[in-house]
């Protein structure tokens, strides 16, 4: 598959949704569908930076898990990663020790910004205007990878995932999804995949790759450190279906007349008079 160029950026307005052009053609082209490389020409640094996330170590309040230190996609044990702190005559436990953090990173790990939704309000703002573009759930983190190394082993994600390059390059396997391709949650594997079946690809800053869910993939930073952000879009699952249905019956008036006179009724008569209350509650949906 060749790279595919949603909206011109010299030429229209970036998208107030994704800031990767088109909201609509990307809905329509690629939503659902195999992955594909947005090419934005956008400067992504505006959301995070190399300077920033090392600031962030630094001088930061960053806590276990809100970073995490990956290598071969083994998590190493955060407590080999933190120290203490004295703050106002108090002793406070589990803040990042930048030298280790570091250290790790120079030897090859990946460093992961974790859930930046809930503390960077520059990603925060990108994620919830995806989340309201295509109806998701979004979450989101930032890899940053040493050259030649690669965080994750091949692995599927439990979501659709949006990939943001910020700085450096890096290379990409993504596999094409088909009627095999199991989508109901995360997995890791140790192998490698073939390029044959994947589309190959590699991100420079300003570029966007979406994944659907359910394709494989693993990346490896080229010659220079690679920076990206990933936004997970998770669609509800059967079961949250089911429970939104049954909340909504439990909350409506038949949840309430059956609740009125609960207490007074056999067992036998509450699980029949439930059951027929929510069958017809269901036809009628």
């Amino acid at each position: 598959m060749n790279q595919s160029q949603i909206g011109d950026p010299a030429h229209d307005a970036p998208s107030p949704d994704m800031r990767i052009g088109d909201i609509a053609a990307f809905v329509a082209t690629h939503w659902r569908r195999q992955p594909c490389v947005l090419s934005t020409g956008h400067d992504f640094r505006d959301l995070i930076s190399e300077d920033e996330i090392w600031s962030d170590l630094e001088h930061g309040l960053l806590t276990p898990p809100y970073f995490s230190v990956v290598v071969d996609g083994v998590a190493r044990d955060p407590s080999t990663l933190v120290r203490s702190r004295s703050v106002a005559g108090r002793t406070a436990h589990g803040y990042a020790e930048p030298g280790l953090v570091r250290a790790a990173i120079e030897a090859g790990a990946t460093y992961i910004l974790n859930h930046l939704e809930h503390w960077k309000p520059s990603v925060a703002a990108l994620a919830s205007d995806v989340a309201r573009a295509v109806d998701c759930r979004t979450e989101a983190f930032a890899f940053y990878s040493p050259p030649g190394q690669r965080g994750l082993r091949a692995h599927t994600d439990g979501s659709h995932v949006l990939v943001v390059q910020v700085s450096g390059t890096k290379d990409w396997l993504v596999g094409y999804i088909d009627d095999e391709s199991v989508a109901t949650g995360g997995t890791h594997g140790s192998g490698n995949l073939n390029p044959a079946d994947c589309l190959v690809a590699t991100l420079k800053p300003g570029d966007v790759m979406y994944i659907p869910h359910g394709a494989p993939h693993q990346a490896v930073a080229r010659r220079s450190p690679s920076l990206h952000i990933a936004i997970t879009l998770e669609e509800p699952t059967p079961l949250d279906f089911v429970r939104d249905i049954v909340d909504a019956f439990v909350a409506g008036p038949a949840g309430a007349e059956i609740e009125a006179t609960w207490l007074a009724r056999s067992e036998h008569d509450r699980l029949d008079l439930l059951r027929q209350a929510f069958a017809h509650y269901v036809r009628e949906l």
